[in-house]
């Protein structure tokens, strides 16, 4: 029957136009006992290959090798497999003989020249990644400690720039009780600051390129996520009125009983909003009082939407203000992306990917880029994966590969201890769980709560984009965060103290044009460093930033304490020492906890089919890799 099959099949394909040729790839179908094998063939001159899903782990060459522009033949020795068929109609088909005799159906197609198609998947290799640190104390030496500056000089110059930006100067506990409120721009006096901050803006040349649009609205001047969300509510339930949308919400998340005005209403509104984005509990409770009186809830939805809507609206704003060109300086009117670049020495650097953060609080997050390392970390490992890396080239499939890696969870991690040293034993997905979601992005973003205003966003996104900065450069080049043999990748931790110093003290910097026109966001990080300074006095951004400035003053040179920093961030030690700041001293060394977070990955290998892992295998290499260096 199988013969009878064949010589139909053959009548059908008939005979192959005159001149025409084999393509250089084809797809390869094996009609199996069992199942359809598929395989890739390859021809190149007069030699031809073939890898099949059951073998991928090499290309088998192609031996007795016999096409021409009607017929084909060829063997596989290593399987003891022989092939006839026919070339017709710009495909084949034919007969495959087995080891035993047994005959088989295949066909193959052309694949288009440059066509990204892959009947084999590919095969790839995450290599084993080991992240974290186990070092639990470090200590900061007495010299350096003897030069740190006293918060009797950063209150003064808190107070010089809440002076300058017109708004009250709190200190000592008002100042620690009302921080989120400052951040939040929620502080009238604070607001009032950002609407002169908008107003000098407006009186700029930039100004003509969209300002308006985005900023002046039928209420006035839009200055935060509340004003536009008020005004879509608005749009689509007129008549809206905020008191009847705060009942439903007062009701779900009581607060205290002291009577709220219209600001800590809408402080109060945005937060249930960020619970109700990120929390299904929230919108189910919503739902029931919806369902026992629609017209209660009816103004709470429509202020609901006002503050969905109301994201887009905020991130163009912060878009505008980041890329505008608004900041008088001696060279000209700049952009604080130009200003970004500029202290980084570097052509127009691109702004990151700015990402809704739902957090109901001032917080915003780094989420770095993998790209500088994505070639160390995904290896092929079959015969396909190597000519599919080399296609994707920078395009999205390595990222991909990289989600389906992310998704892979074998459990709750557990301890291992080796030579006097511990580490977690965990999956990608509960490391990246562990991280927010930072674990090897595959784009350089910031994860960013819209209830900062966007004229303080400005602030915080330079801030985190130094992280991001810091991350890229240090695994270039010489990769001074990286360490690598044969078993593993090793990712250095950085300092908690250095890297959040070094970001705050270069937001400074960055931002010091915007003196005149917005001192409002110098004043702001200011206040925001002292209020974490009293609460804790060793905060990586408050301490950090004293111990960065402290070198900076030793130094006399941005670029070379920057440069310092991007290569030793990892080593505050280090940092001490070929900044001058390690010497003998009478003051004594300061010590500082930090939390022990090293973890290793094993090394997973699986089949990426469809964007999915599939076939996963792990196994766990002992490295000779040290956790510190």
């Amino acid at each position: 029957m199988m013969r009878k099959a064949l010589l139909a099949l053959l009548v059908v394909i008939g005979p192959a136009p005159p001149g025409s040729k084999a393509a250089e790839r084809w797809e390869l179908e094996i009609d199996g006992p069992a199942t359809i094998e598929h395989g890739e063939l390859r021809f190149e001159g007069g030699a031809g290959k073939v890898v099949l899903e059951s073998a991928d782990s090499f290309f088998l060459p192609l031996e007795q090798l016999v096409r021409n522009d009607s017929q084909i033949s060829f063997s596989l020795a290593s399987s003891h497999r022989h092939f006839n068929g026919v070339i017709a109609g710009g495909k084949m088909a034919g007969t495959m003989m087995d080891l035993d005799g047994s005959l088989f159906t295949w066909n193959a197609q052309p694949i288009r020249a440059g066509a990204r198609r892959w009947p084999v998947p590919p095969r790839l290799t995450v290599r084993q990644l080991q992240t974290g640190s186990d070092v639990a104390q470090i200590k900061v030496p007495g010299a350096w400690r003897a030069m740190l500056p006293d918060t009797g000089r950063l209150g003064g110059e808190y107070l010089a720039l809440a002076k300058a930006a017109g708004f009250a100067s709190w200190r000592g506990d008002q100042l620690l009780a009302r921080s989120e409120q400052i951040q939040l721009g929620l502080d009238r006096s604070v607001h009032g600051s950002i609407v002169g901050a908008l107003e000098a803006i407006e009186k700029t040349p930039a100004a003509q390129h969209g300002f308006r649009q985005l900023f002046r609205g039928p209420r006035g001047l839009r200055v935060d996520l509340h004003d536009m969300a008020i005004e879509v509510a608005l749009r689509v339930r007129p008549g809206f009125q905020l008191e009847q949308a705060m009942a439903p919400i007062l009701a779900l998340a009581p607060r205290s009983a002291a009577p709220l005005d219209s600001t800590a209403e809408l402080e109060v509104a945005w937060r249930f909003w960020s619970r109700f984005k990120s929390d299904s509990l929230f919108a189910l409770r919503l739902d029931s009082l919806e369902a026992v009186n629609p017209a209660r809830v009816a103004d709470t939805r429509a202020l609901m939407r006002g503050y969905d809507d109301a994201r887009f609206w905020w991130l163009n704003a912060v878009r505008w203000l980041m890329t505008e060109t608004w900041v008088a300086t001696r060279q000209g009117d700049r952009s604080p992306m130009q200003l970004v670049s500029a202290f980084w020495g570097k052509a127009p650097l691109p702004l990151p990917s700015i990402v809704f953060g739902y957090f109901g609080a001032p917080e915003a997050f780094p989420r770095p880029s993998v790209a500088p390392i994505i070639g160390r970390l995904i290896k092929p490992a079959n015969a396909i994966a190597g000519d599919w890396l080399d296609a994707t080239g920078d395009r999205g499939d390595r990222y991909d590969v990289l989600r389906a890696w992310r998704t892979l969870d074998w459990g709750e991690p557990f301890r291992v201890i080796s030579g006097g040293r511990s580490r977690y034993l965990t999956s990608p997905a509960v490391e990246a769980r562990t991280h927010g979601g930072n674990l090897l992005e595959t784009l350089d973003g910031v994860l960013i709560d819209p209830g900062i205003p966007p004229m303080l966003a400005i602030a915080t996104l330079t801030h985190e984009w130094q992280h991001l900065i810091l991350f890229g450069r240090r695994l270039q080049g010489r990769a001074p965060a990286l360490l690598e043999n044969t078993d593993e990748i090793r990712l250095l931790e950085d300092d908690p103290w250095l890297a959040e110093g070094a970001a705050e003290w270069a937001t400074d910097l960055i931002l010091a044009p915007c003196r005149d026109q917005a001192p409002v966001l110098l004043a702001i990080s200011q206040a925001r460093r002292l209020a974490l300074q009293q609460r804790t006095s060793d905060d990586p951004h408050a301490l950090g930033y004293r111990l960065v400035r402290a070198a900076a003053d030793r130094a006399h040179d941005a670029t070379v304490v920057r440069d310092r920093l991007t290569r030793l961030l990892h080593d505050l030690n280090g940092f001490a020492r070929v900044s001058g700041l390690a010497d003998k001293s009478t003051w004594s060394p300061l010590t500082l906890v930090r939390p022990v977070n090293a973890a290793v990955i094993p090394e997973v290998t699986f089949v990426f089919d469809g964007g999915a892992a599939l076939d996963v295998h792990r196994r766990l290499r002992v490295s000779p890799l040290p956790l510190e260096h």
